[in-house]
């Protein structure tokens, strides 16, 4: 722990999201004796951990019944919440083991995966700050410039929010304000003003100082973004929240990098292979998941839809895991592929494409699925067969169940191989 502040220049963020960002194995059988006999139908369970914050212990029963734990690390600027059963914002969870409790709002130290973060002692709370662009954080320095661009992170991710300090002795305030914030933008602490009429120019202000700036040709200045940039760079994309090719085991290629707990799946050759039987990916992530608008679930598979028994249903994705009905599920039968959503006027709305026809010579065939969930309207995309849909009340019920690939509880698990599965909440083809 440091007692040297860092730059003026230093952007402060709370993640909104429950980020997992690259669910760092730490150890294992340490902690198993956290593993209590109970609610392991789904095969894994999640505790607090003992001593830090910012972990989380998983436990399993392995092949003979015995209980298996290991220790996961959640992403900067999330700590572990049991009611939310993810990685959620640091601010909005009180840890007993904070550790930042007993020390002054001046210390601060190094985050952890993250060369731009480091967390803040704020009224006794760990609050996770940023880095600007161009920077790093240096333990004994604080922010300094990058010299070879050796520190690229994006701090950000989709969910962030200003932590603006104006009172240190009115932390407990300011941290009761944090705990309000929702916003999805990413505005931050910003030393720079564009220059009205002048796209490409701005004032610096530094130490009481003000200096005239041009931008570098071919870029302009973007309030938003403190930063010069081409128009092309600044533009909002929709990107995915989740995207696994497999083609790195199940590292989450999205800038998210969600945690992907594996359950009895052979991941090799840009494929994900699920046996039928006891096969599937848990992503606590998308537990109470809360959506507005959009949700979109983009799925390429390969299956034989022919081999399932009359009237039985096999899972493609669901959060039905948890005694509770889900909130969104998809699975297909021998005749169709099936999109169901559950909002809070609606229990469940679902609607059915039939399944492409195997030709004479095929075992087995290949499906690029897509289920949308947008403005009050559900719609299943299967291949080149006419799109479906039926029209939704209320927005998407939250429920506290993770988001499971190839389980559904009282279905059978898929059986097949996926080549990608992507998870939206914006239109990329908007």
């Amino acid at each position: 722990m440091d007692n040297i502040l860092p730059s003026p220049e230093m952007i402060s963020v709370t993640f909104i999201a429950a980020f997992f960002v690259g669910a760092a194995l730490v150890s294992a059988g340490k902690y198993d004796y956290l593993c209590v006999e109970n609610n392991y139908a789904n095969s894994v369970n999640f505790y607090n951990h003992p001593k830090d914050c910012s972990k989380y212990v998983q436990c399993w029963k392995n092949a003979l019944g015995a209980f298996e734990s290991i220790e996961q690390q959640c992403g900067f600027g999330t700590y572990w919440s049991m009611d939310d059963m993810s990685c959620i914002s640091a601010v909005k969870v009180n840890c007993d083991e904070d550790a930042c409790l007993g020390l002054m709002n001046s210390e601060h130290r190094a985050a952890k995966g993250n060369c731009r973060g480091y967390w803040q002692c704020m009224g006794e709370k760990s609050v996770p700050m940023c880095c600007p662009s161009g920077q790093h954080y240096n333990s004994t320095y604080g922010c300094e410039d990058n010299i070879n661009e050796e520190c690229t992170a994006d701090c950000f991710g989709r969910y962030v929010a200003p932590v603006v300090i104006t009172n240190e002795t009115e932390s407990e305030n300011n941290t009761n304000a944090l705990q309000d914030l929702t916003t999805t933008e990413a505005p931050i602490m910003c030393n720079k003003v564009g220059v009205e009429n002048s796209p490409s120019s701005y004032t610096w202000n530094v130490n009481g100082r003000s200096f005239s700036m041009k931008c570098p040709a071919g870029t302009v200045f973007f309030q938003n973004k403190c930063d010069c940039l081409s128009s092309k760079t600044a533009a909002r994309t929709c990107e995915p929240e989740l995207l696994l090719k497999f083609n790195n085991g199940l590292l989450d290629e999205s800038r998210n990098q969600i945690d992907v707990q594996n359950v009895s799946v052979l991941v090799e050759n840009g494929e994900a292979i699920f046996d039928g039987a006891t096969s599937q990916l848990v992503i606590p992530f998308f537990t109470n998941l809360e959506i507005k608008d959009t949700l979109i679930v983009r799925m390429k598979y390969t299956s034989d839809h022919t081999e399932i028994p009359d009237g039985e249903q096999r899972a493609l994705f669901s959060n039905f895991d948890c005694t509770v009905n889900p909130s969104i599920q998809m699975t297909e039968n021998s005749q169709n592929v099936v999109a169901l959503v559950g909002t809070w006027k609606q229990f469940g709305a679902s609607v059915a494409v039939p399944q492409i026809p195997l030709d004479a010579n095929e075992t087995v065939s290949e499906k690029d699925v897509t289920y949308k969930f947008h403005n009050n309207q559900l719609s299943l995309t299967v291949g080149p067969q006419p799109v479906e849909y039926v029209e939704v009340e209320g927005q998407l019920r939250k429920v506290q169940c993770a988001l499971h690939i190839g389980y559904a509880s009282g279905m059978l698990n898929f059986k097949g191989r996926i080549d990608e599965f992507a998870v939206y909440q914006c239109d990329p083809n908007a």
